[in-house]
């Protein structure tokens, strides 16, 4: 009577013997009507997912999936369009986001450095516009996103509060958003004329260099 081929394996519990049928790869057990989840639990996961997404960072052992999967996330112009699909961090938010750092910062420093030509001077407006126009761009940038975001601490829940304070975030984010945005159309536009007053056209398209590259 023929046997089973057998294979030798060793393990820091000795070694045993075990048979080359023992090998292959099982059936799976057939799925069972329990494991589909259901709409809650999916709600909960979706809601865990984004709270890891907005406010954790993962380490798997890979540095290069990692810082890959970083940048998608959270660069400001990359992020648009290779973000993760359950990121609260909206495209719609992020491009404000974008286009209100770019008016309020770009602009003012590339018109505050144009008009300056001294090279001491150069060194004042440094400090300057990082004191006056870049500190507080940020921490702007800081509070929209949190109010981006926020809504992922309120979602899934059926009470009265947690509904109130959904409302409440929501029209916070909307005004904050608004007045953002018009802060930087007029900042903005005056920017652009002081720079088309004062420059040649070329010096002009050179200041505003960071648009573009």
């Amino acid at each position: 009577q023929d046997s089973a081929p057998v294979c030798g394996r060793t393990s820091l519990w000795g070694s045993h013997a075990m048979a080359a049928s023992d090998l292959e790869p099982s059936a799976p057990p057939p799925p069972s009507a329990d494991a589909t989840p259901r709409p809650q639990e999916q709600g909960a996961a979706r809601q865990s997912i984004q709270r890891d997404l907005a406010f954790n960072y993962h380490w798997s052992g890979n540095f290069c999936q990692d810082y890959l999967f970083f940048v998608a996330n959270w660069h400001p112009l990359l992020g648009l369009f290779c973000m993760h699909p359950a990121h609260p961090w909206t495209r719609k938010s992020r491009f404000s986001i974008l286009l209100i750092s770019c008016a309020l910062t770009m602009l003012p420093a590339a018109n505050i450095q144009s008009r300056i030509d001294n090279h001491t001077l150069h060194s004042v407006s440094a400090g300057f516009i990082f004191v006056f126009v870049t500190l507080p761009v940020m921490l702007l940038e800081l509070l929209l996103y949190q109010l981006s975001v926020a809504k992922v601490f309120t979602q899934g829940s059926d009470s009265i509060c947690c509904k109130g304070c959904a409302w409440l975030l929501a029209c916070i984010k909307g005004s904050c958003f608004c007045v953002s945005l018009v802060i930087a159309l007029v900042v903005g536009g005056a920017s652009l004329g002081f720079l088309a007053i004062g420059k040649s056209d070329v010096q002009m398209w050179a200041a505003l260099r960071p648009f573009w590259i």
